[in-house]
């Protein structure tokens, strides 16, 4: 049970593996309604602004889920983790709430960051191949855009074997192919 005025981070990217923030308890879990892709650019972390990489980012799909996990962060520590999760998630993601569904049957409303119509990084649709291409090619400050990508699937993979996200391994085969 959640600690009362504690607050929860929904994490289906690289906070899957790395949320490098302090929590109380995380759960396993899912998002009803959204799929995982590659549309949001990124000039920063995986990417350079002549030359913006691709991240994942959440996009509505019904009858469609993402695993990941929820992060139940303290009244104490949630600015400290805000803070640095703005810095973070910037390159056009957007703070919104979602509803989180845990593999308990428990539903928690948890803060997502996700790209969003209304920001420029924001691509709205990209053929997997161009997605690719682009991924194969990009790095920036924190690494290859490839080892980001690589990193999500094999995270998936062992965190949530449940979920099979075709996208996902699709676009891995599609850069290992152009490598």
């Amino acid at each position: 049970m959640a600690c009362e005025d504690s607050t929860w981070v929904f994490g289906y990217g690289s906070l899957i593996s790395k949320p490098n923030f302090e929590f109380i308890q995380k759960k396993r879990g899912r998002v009803k309604g959204y799929m995982r892709r590659f549309w949001q650019m990124n000039t920063d972390h995986r990417g350079a602004p002549e030359s913006p990489g691709r991240v994942a980012t959440l996009v509505k799909q019904e009858g469609s889920e993402v695993w990941g996990y929820a992060y139940e962060v303290s009244k104490k520590t949630k600015k400290q983790v805000f803070d640095y999760l703005a810095v973070r998630e910037k390159c056009g993601y957007k703070l919104v709430e979602i509803s989180f569904f845990s593999e308990e049957g428990e539903e928690i409303v948890a803060s997502c960051f996700m790209g969003t119509k209304d920001n420029p990084e924001f691509l709205e649709f990209e053929e997997m191949q161009k997605t690719a291409e682009i991924i194969s090619k990009s790095s920036g400050h924190s690494g290859t855009n490839r080892e980001y990508l690589d990193n999500l699937v094999l995270a998936v993979k062992e965190h949530f074997p449940e979920e099979n996200d075709q996208y996902l391994s699709e676009l891995s085969e599609k850069v290992k192919g152009l490598l």
